[in-house]
C-alpha cells in the first residue's frame, strides 16, 4: 500500500517508510519532528498490506497511549482512507476500511516490561523508548522482539522505534553506535517538519533554553 498523494512527508519521513528494509528501523527526531505520526502511519500502511494481521503500539505510560497514540493514530488512519475503532478497556485500536475489518494494534505499556507477555504480533512500533532508562529500554525491548512470533508467507516481522533522542541511552546504543545487519536509523530535524507546526513553535523552543 502507498502513501495517499494527499499526504507530503519530510524527507526523513518518507525515508524511514520508504527506503529502510532492515528487520528494525529507527526513526528519530527533535521535538515537532512527527515522530509519533510517521510511526503511526507506518502501522496503517502494514494493515493496508497485510489486512488482518495484528500488530503492537509500545509507549513508555499508558497515559501516552491514551492522550498521544489513540488521536494520531486516529487522524494518520483517516489520511489513509481507514477509519479507527478504540476499546479502551482492552487497550487495543482495530482499523477498518467501510465495513472491512483491517487488523488490531494492541497498545501495551514499557513501564512495566514484565506486562508485555500473552500475545503475537508481526509489526511493532516502540515510541519514545529512550524516555526510560537503559536497563529498562532493553528489558522491555526484549519483551517486544518475543512477541514477533506471527508466522504469515511473505511478512517479514519489524519493529519501527520513533524517539527523541535522549542522549548515550538505548536508542544510540542500539542504532547508532554499533548496530547489527538488522538495524538502520534515520535522524530527522524540527525544522523538516516545519511546515506542519504552529507559526511560532520553533521559535518558542529556542526561546526555552536561554
Amino acid at each position: 500500500m502507498s502513501v495517499s498523494h494527499d499526504l507530503t512527508l519530510s524527507a526523513p519521513q518518507s525515508v524511514f517508510l520508504h527506503d529502510l528494509d532492515t528487520k528494525f528501523r529507527a526513526y528519530v527526531g527533535g521535538f515537532g519532528a512527527g515522530k509519533t505520526f510517521v510511526g503511526a502511519l507506518d502501522l496503517t500502511l502494514f494493515a493496508g498490506s497485510h489486512p488482518k494481521l495484528v500488530q503492537g503500539y509500545f509507549a513508555p505510560t499508558y497515559r501516552d497511549i491514551r492522550d498521544t497514540f489513540w488521536p494520531t493514530i486516529d487522524e494518520a488512519a483517516t489520511l489513509l482512507g481507514f477509519r479507527t475503532k478504540v476499546k479502551s478497556a482492552d487497550k487495543e485500536v482495530e482499523l477498518y476500511r467501510g465495513r472491512a475489518y483491517y487488523g488490531t494494534i494492541i497498545c501495551r505499556s514499557m513501564d512495566d516490561p514484565g506486562g508485555i507477555v500473552g500475545f503475537k504480533i508481526a509489526r511493532a512500533n516502540v515510541d519514545e523508548i529512550d524516555v526510560l532508562a537503559k536497563e529498562k529500554a532493553r528489558d522491555a525491548w526484549r519483551k517486544i522482539i518475543a512477541r514477533l512470533r506471527l508466522v504469515v508467507p511473505g511478512v517479514v516481522n519489524g519493529i519501527g522505534v520513533t524517539t527523541t533522542p535522549e542522549g548515550f541511552r538505548f536508542v544510540y546504543d542500539t542504532f547508532a553506535r554499533a548496530p547489527g545487519r538488522d538495524y538502520s536509523m534515520v535522524q530527522a530535524s524540527t525544522y523538516e517538519n516545519e511546515a506542519y507546526l504552529p507559526p511560532d513553535y520553533i521559535q518558542s523552543l529556542k526561546d526555552s533554553y536561554p
